[in-house]
This record gives structure tokens, sequence and C-alpha cells, in this order.
């Protein structure tokens, strides 16, 4: 029976780590708030056949500044890196705030603070903003529509 509740155990740790880590990453590239960049980093590696050679150099000349230099070398690789955006949860701070695109010059800002996406369904203060749109006091009259 050890090893059935060994295998009981590591799927509840499998399950743990995943909501722990990968589930955000995760939800962040499902709503656009998670993205990949490469990235250049260099790293001093060994390039030799057989670590022992490296050894025996050392060993063999008592100076370890030359034989580094022909065993190790400095590296350059490309490596994923994840980077994570701020949002609200639901919706990226790149897309609420028109980044890179024409709104974000021209257009007119308004934050409502202390509302999420699911509040402003029944938020009075979006009423009255969303209100003063419709009425033509927000971007000039070319919003204006009658209600």
């Amino acid at each position: 029976m050890f090893a059935y509740y060994n295998w009981i155990g590591n799927g509840w740790s499998d399950g743990y780590d995943y909501l722990a880590g990968q589930s955000e990453s995760e939800w962040c590239n499902l709503i656009g708030s998670g993205y990949t960049i490469t990235q250049t980093i260099s790293q001093y590696e060994f390039i030799g056949e057989n670590f022992d050679d490296y050894i025996n150099c050392v060993g063999n000349t008592g100076q370890p500044e030359v034989c580094e230099s022909q065993y190790f070398q400095w590296v350059q690789r490309q490596v994923p890196v994840f980077i994570r955006d701020q949002s609200d949860g639901l919706v990226p701070r790149r897309s609420q705030i028109a980044e890179n695109t024409a709104w974000s010059n021209n257009a007119e800002k308004y934050e409502l603070p202390n509302n999420n996406h699911i509040e402003m369904l029944n938020s009075d203060q979006s009423r009255q903003e969303l209100n003063r749109a419709f009425d033509g006091d927000r971007g000039g009259s070319s919003f204006f529509i009658p209600r």
C-alpha cells in the first residue's frame, strides 16, 4: 500500500506545483498579459571532451590559468524569458491604456478608480462617465449620441 499512497502524494504535489506557478503563467498567456521574449546570455562553459583532461593539465603544468584558457570559453546562448505584464486579471495593462495604437496619442483617457471589469457593469461612476460621453462632454462633439 505504500506505493499507492506515494503515488497519491505525488499527484497532490504535482497539482500544488501547477496551481502555485504554471497556472498563473498560462492564465497570463490566455488573456495576453504574458509573453515570451528571447534573450542572449553568456556562460563560461567547459568545451573539452573530458573533464579529466583539464584536471590532468592543471596537475601537470601547475598553472590553472593556462589550462582554463584551453578548456573553458564564453558561450552565448539564446534563452526564452517569460514576461508577465500588469493586468486586472482580465485585461492586460497594454490594452487598458491602448498602448501602441492610434488611441494612445489622440484619445482622452479617463480612469474609473476602484472599479474593475466586473464592477463596471453596475457602477454609478461608470454610468456617469458613459452618460457624459454620450452627451458630448467627452471628446468634443464627435461622440454625441442623444439619449
